[in-house]
């Protein structure tokens, strides 16, 4: 039914693997988005004596399906954390929505993590840290600070941000950017980060550091 449901939609494509065969896959070099794996499957699994070196092997695609939350347990007696963990039931839309997330995901390597001074940006968490003090962002608002604090006293146009973040290629209303960088002024006042200054200056940001 699933599998039906993938191929009417035409976006993914789901493969059915069994306990040899997702093995043999994880080591070929084919285009595997994500493997999903059943809490069934990971009992049977578990009890494979190279589990442990398939869960280090594909722990960064692999989304863990199970019936209720308890179940959830069962990852830690083998030291794996799935990228994502998801409860049935769940509808088709949301699941596809969360493999498009990942597709993008993908696609963004270069939006990692910032440690810069006493300032932590946790790009997948969405915070940024500051001491003990942390502070939540959105994910347009995390990615912008990336390029700030990736490129600290540059100019970045905002174009540039419009593009790269929103997708925008054509002249358009910058009033959007503007909201998301004055709540990024807020959010650093709020860990206490008073030392960074960001400017508008000739139609671009900067992030004075001192």
């Amino acid at each position: 039914m699933l599998k039906e449901q993938f191929d009417l939609q035409g976006m993914f494509s789901l493969k059915l693997f069994n306990e040899k065969s997702i093995n043999l896959a994880s080591k070929k070099n084919e285009k595997i988005l994500a493997f999903m794996i059943t809490e069934d499957l990971l009992q049977t699994l578990k009890a494979k004596k190279n589990t442990e070196s398939f869960w280090q092997r594909n722990k960064k695609n692999t989304i863990l399906i199970s019936q209720n939350q308890t179940e959830h347990d069962v990852v830690n007696d083998i030291r794996f954390q799935p990228l994502y963990s998801i409860t049935l039931p769940i509808e088709f839309r949301a699941l596809t929505k969360l493999l498009s997330d990942l597709v993008q995901q993908k696609e963004e390597p270069r939006f990692s993590n910032v440690d810069f001074g006493n300032i932590f940006l946790d790009v997948v968490g969405r915070k940024i840290h500051k001491h003990e003090k942390s502070a939540k962002l959105t994910e347009k608002e995390s990615k912008i600070l990336w390029y700030l604090l990736s490129n600290p006293n540059l100019k970045i146009d905002q174009k540039l941000l419009l593009k790269e973040i929103w997708g925008y290629t054509e002249e358009i209303e910058t009033r959007t950017l503007t909201t998301h960088i004055y709540r990024i002024r807020q959010k650093l006042l709020e860990i206490g980060e008073n030392g960074f200054e960001i400017r508008n200056i000739e139609n671009s940001y900067i992030l004075k550091t001192g």
